[in-house]
């Protein structure tokens, strides 16, 4: 059985992705919990998370996603931004790697020539974005519609599990 392929217009350019092989998303899941929670802290989406969680609401994947599906994606990608620029090169290194290994980016050539370019390698990855407006803007929103594709359901499932658990109420003291 084939993976599915999923393509979509990223600030005017085509973006395909394959879902990545369970095994790989699975490997992928802890690191990539590591970095987005710090930045759906930093994104509006976390604070209403956090008053439903205190106002005794279960925090399920539904609500999550359905929070999310709110959420600025402009305001979400430069909280990413700052992320991503906080880490260190390695890391960096395995995401583009492991993350956009099936993904490709159709741009303009120096001819101006529409190319397919596959994001394997960090340095097709800098061959992609260099060359275009924007470049880093378009690299983070590539990343979390790849993310997105791979790991919607269960991911953020993971994350409110993980990041928004319900406290228990203290008992009064007399």
């Amino acid at each position: 059985m084939s993976r599915p392929s999923v393509t979509a217009s990223i600030g005017g350019f085509e973006v395909s992705t394959t879902k990545l092989r369970p095994t790989v998303a699975l490997k992928l899941t802890p690191k990539l919990l590591k970095i987005v929670m710090p930045a759906l802290r930093l994104a509006p989406v976390f604070g209403p998370l956090m008053r439903l969680a205190q106002d005794g609401k279960e925090i399920t994947p539904g609500l999550v996603l359905a929070v999310l599906g709110q959420v600025d994606v402009d305001e979400l990608v430069v909280a990413m931004t700052e992320l991503l620029g906080t880490l260190d090169d390695a890391t960096l290194d395995m995401l583009y790697r492991e993350l956009l290994a099936d993904t490709s980016i159709v741009v303009p050539n120096d001819a101006g020539v529409l190319t397919v370019v596959e994001l394997n390698t960090v340095q097709m990855v800098d061959i992609a974005f260099g060359g275009i407006d924007n470049g880093i803007e378009m690299l983070v929103r590539t990343m979390l519609f790849v993310g997105k594709v791979n790991f919607e359901r269960s991911f953020f499932a993971i994350a409110g599990r993980l990041g928004l658990k319900k406290t228990p109420e203290s008992p009064a003291r007399a």
